[in-house]
């Protein structure tokens, strides 16, 4: 990662455990902004929710919003 505190950040999931994870970014000085691919309703509170239906759509966001750092959570 860059040595700056601007990392944009792009979480794959709706759960609570993407929502709890988001939580801990969102206190870390060094992250500038939150994306969620799907997201849920608590997610809307601490980022951007934005709608993913294929892979293609992960990549466009993550180039479009210049992510830093995808976290992609295990879906069962």
């Amino acid at each position: 990662m860059k040595d700056n505190n601007n990392y944009n950040v792009l979480i794959v999931g709706n759960k609570g455990r993407e929502y709890a994870l988001a939580q801990r970014l969102q206190q870390d000085e060094r992250v500038n902004a939150l994306y969620f691919c799907l997201g849920n309703g608590g997610t809307q509170d601490l980022g951007e929710n934005q709608e993913c239906e294929h892979y293609e759509h992960i990549v466009e966001l993550a180039l479009k919003k210049q992510i830093h750092l995808a976290i992609i959570s295990e879906e069962e």
